[in-house]
């Protein structure tokens, strides 16, 4: 075939082989086309297609120009009969059926029926669903002003009585300064704000407003804020971390001199006795790797505004959204009025997610820090090769030996000895013991998870989940990323977020959102993979040369990904 007759085709669908794809493919005696088509979990992949002749070609091109179009819309998928060539052909299928190019044009994008509200009426919907979830934040706010509130009380209790035995046991009746603290949100307890609040969420139902509305989520916002940066519940924060270390350093003090007593006939044989040990055990204390308050309150109200400066340039519509994401609160989509609602038989992705999520946090707070702390360590620490997991063990007690790490190491790995390599993997091995009598979520629509193979994780594994695409990594021996079809009913661990280094604060942990980890048990669980075939997808860049039109005279290799999908069904009882 002529390059001159392809390029005539190419104008016929509307492709001009310039910028976009397909670009013409010549390569000594062949002429073809160079196209990419995005694969469901493999990605975009940029392969080769050459016609037998003009009919062939159009054929093609006819296909591929109804996929660009329309396709996404349909239920038709795609499918490449070799994933390992850069030259193939692209199948087409409405489930098993294969599709020829009028089969294609014949069909019409599935398009779900739907009532038919107005543009105004959906946005008043969706302002109406912010309102809501706006409300659910500021009470969770307010909550957990509350709790840090009661919290602290506990604490500084706990500190001021030792604080005074150890007045008393050396004699000096000095009294314990405290903070003031101030008790945030106490209305939260009082009955008007509660019935305030829920007839709000009553007649927001009626509310057609939508200038009202927009208004009443800007003083929301507004409000929220202020609750964030309130100076007392910054004070009771910080002091939430600063007293448990000067409280633990008090009982170590005292449990010194209660030895010396049982020891000796007199308190001490002589003074030097007693500052030498009260020195060492205020030496070690990690009280001294602690901010000070006003650095704390600087850092603090520097994050938390980072986040109010994002919300001007966001939709209103999708601002609820933005803050349950951003702080990971546990907020239920709140239930708006609908005649004309449509029932979803199955739950989709996000909405499988949203409930593994909420059952997350139904968990206790030491369970889900436990989860947390664990998935960092799954993926920092532990390794099947001997001396990387040794170097990954120091690379761990020197990150939480960082300042910037100490909220981080006294949140969520208080339990991890850090004094040498071995202690640290003992503490990690009761870790994950613990970790197995936790109770599992199960899974309430089907997902997709992926892992990369592990010869010691045949009973057990950990798997992440996208949308869509899989990860892509270079293939090595017996180096395979599994596509799991994640059953309906599936019973997992679930954890929502994930602790990464932010490089750019010195090495610092933070914990991102939407980074969610699977642990899939095959205890409870059943892989059935017997029949899966290993696919090896190459991936490709063209060579290309640019004049009038785009020319690709060749692919050139850049990863070779090995797939291989699998099914996880629960076992029945």
């Amino acid at each position: 075939m002529k390059q001159e007759e392809l390029i005539k085709l190419f104008n016929k669908y509307g492709f001009q082989s310039l910028k976009k794809e397909p670009f013409l493919y010549v390569n000594g005696l062949d002429i073809g086309i160079a196209y990419s088509i995005k694969m469901p979990y493999y990605g975009e992949l940029k392969r080769i297609y050459i016609p037998k002749d003009r009919e062939d070609a159009e054929d093609f091109l006819a296909k591929y120009s109804w996929y660009k179009r329309v396709g996404k819309k349909s239920s038709v998928s795609i499918d490449l009969p070799y994933y390992n060539k850069k030259i193939t052909d692209i199948i087409y299928k409405l489930e098993t059926k294969e599709l020829k190019k009028d089969e294609l044009q014949n069909i019409n994008p599935e398009v779900k029926k739907r009532s038919n509200p107005t543009k105004e009426n959906l946005y008043l919907k969706k302002i109406k669903r912010t309102f809501l979830i706006l409300l659910e934040v500021m009470e969770e706010k307010i909550r957990i002003q509350k709790v840090t509130y009661q919290n602290l009380i506990k604490l500084t209790n706990e500190h001021n009585e030792k604080q005074n035995y150890w007045n008393e046991i050396i004699k000096d009746k000095k009294n314990l300064t405290v903070e003031k603290i101030k008790k945030l949100a106490a209305e939260s307890d009082d009955v008007t704000y509660k019935d305030t609040v829920e007839s709000w969420k009553i007649e927001i139902n009626e509310l057609k407003e939508k200038d009202l509305l927009e208004k009443y989520i800007k003083e929301l916002v507004d409000f929220i804020q202020s609750l964030e940066i309130e100076e007392g519940f910054l004070k009771n924060k910080y002091q939430l971390i600063k007293l448990p270390l000067e409280t633990n350093t008090l009982k170590e003090k005292i449990e010194a001199i209660e030895k010396e007593k049982n020891n000796k006939k007199g308190l001490f044989s002589k003074k030097q006795d007693f500052e030498k040990i009260i020195k060492e055990i205020e030496d070690k204390n990690s009280i001294h790797q602690i901010v000070s308050y006003e650095h704390y309150k600087e850092n603090e109200i520097n994050r938390i505004m980072e986040k109010y400066k994002i919300i001007p340039d966001l939709d209103i519509r999708t601002i609820g959204d933005f803050f349950i994401e951003f702080d990971n609160l546990k907020i239920e989509e709140p239930k708006i009025e609908d005649e004309n609602q449509i029932e979803n038989k199955k739950l989709t992705y996000e909405e499988t997610m949203k409930e593994l999520e909420n059952e997350f946090y139904k968990k206790k707070k030491e369970d889900q820090e436990l989860l947390i702390a664990y998935s960092y360590i799954s993926k920092n620490v532990l390794s099947e090769n001997i001396e990387d997991q040794k170097n990954n063990v120091e690379e761990f007690i020197n990150t939480l030996s960082n300042p910037n790490n100490i909220m981080i190491k006294v949140k969520y790995f208080k339990n991890i000895n850090l004094t040498s390599n071995t202690a640290c993997l003992k503490s990690i091995i009761k870790m994950e013991e613990k970790i197995k009598t936790l109770q599992t979520q199960k899974v309430k629509g089907n997902i997709n998870v992926f892992w990369k193979s592990n010869r010691k994780m045949e009973k057990r594994i950990k798997a992440s989940t996208k949308r869509i695409l899989a990860p892509c990594q270079n293939a090595g021996e017996n180096d395979i990323t599994y596509i799991g079809k994640l059953k309906e009913n599936c019973e997992v661990l679930f954890i929502p977020s994930e602790l990464k280094k932010n490089y750019l604060l010195g090495d610092t942990l933070v914990l991102e959102k939407n980074c969610p980890l699977f642990i899939i048990d095959f205890q409870k669980n059943v892989r059935k993979d017997e029949n899966a075939v290993i696919i090896k997808v190459m991936n490709y860049e063209f060579k290309k040369k640019i004049k009038k039109i785009t020319l690709v005279s060749d692919l050139e290799q850049e990863t070779v990904t090995l797939y291989k999908t699998t099914v996880i069904e629960r076992i029945e009882e």
